[in-house]
């Protein structure tokens, strides 16, 4: 009989503790509670969250400096007021295998391209994404030139998800916060050329890569020194 109460009181000790924790963890609310899609967040807006593996994306408040690459201008471009660069430039003709597109992989394929040639000259549009950087950046902040996907997703809730005020939640949190809105085609019949570059090499045409226009959010492929598009750098985070 003795070994039953101590049992049962062992056992009530057991479920008080879990009852307790369960409690206390429940109170408190995870950063996934209290972040979301729009949100300003380690110096740039959220536009991708994964809860299955907690990981999310952010775009910078800005594009990135094409003063520090002559591959680049900072002159107005087709329709962008803010300028852009050659996706290569000495390396033109390099297959990078820089070739992943779906979310998630702009960073190994940013890798990809400046292990080859980190000179600002090779590769200007991954170059000058890499060195982008806020105050807000954690020890290891990464950013660099997003993938198809990612890119794609940018134009998906940053352009083509506008809210009442005409702008979208991406839009509105960067023009609050004193950075350059993605410059997203309002008139769908003026044909605007929007393109900006992403990190992904065309797999059947190596001296080509991927771009997505932010106007219509068409994907195309050019020669990779050919035209000098925007590059808008992104970065990924765990939460």
């Amino acid at each position: 009989m003795r070994n039953f109460k101590i049992l049962f009181a062992l056992i009530a000790i057991v479920l008080l503790s879990a009852s307790s924790f369960y409690k206390m963890n429940k109170s408190k609310p995870s950063i996934h509670d209290s972040i979301k899609i729009g949100d300003l967040y380690q110096g740039g807006v959220i536009f991708y969250l994964d809860n299955e593996q907690r990981k999310g994306l952010i775009v910078a408040l800005k594009d990135a400096d094409y003063t520090l690459s002559a591959g680049c201008t900072a002159k107005a471009i087709f329709n962008s007021p803010y300028g852009g660069c050659s996706w290569a430039g000495s390396k033109k003709a390099l297959a990078t295998g820089a070739l992943a597109q779906e979310i998630f992989t702009g960073e190994e394929n940013t890798k990809k391209i400046l292990k080859l040639h980190g000179i600002r000259s090779a590769f200007p549009a991954a170059y000058v994404a890499n060195k982008y950087s806020t105050p807000k950046d954690p020890d290891n902040a990464y950013w660099y030139l997003p993938s198809q996907a990612e890119l794609m997703q940018i134009w998906i809730v940053g352009c083509n998800s506008k809210t009442e005020n005409g702008l979208s939640a991406i839009n509105k949190t960067i023009k609050d916060n004193d950075g350059l809105i993605l410059p997203c085609s309002d008139d769908k019949s003026a044909a605007l050329l929007l393109p900006y570059w992403s990190s992904t090499e065309v797999a059947f045409k190596p001296a080509n890569a991927w771009n997505v226009d932010l106007g219509f959010g068409s994907v195309n492929f050019h020669i990779k020194d050919s035209r000098k598009y925007g590059v808008r750098p992104v970065r990924s985070f765990y939460y």
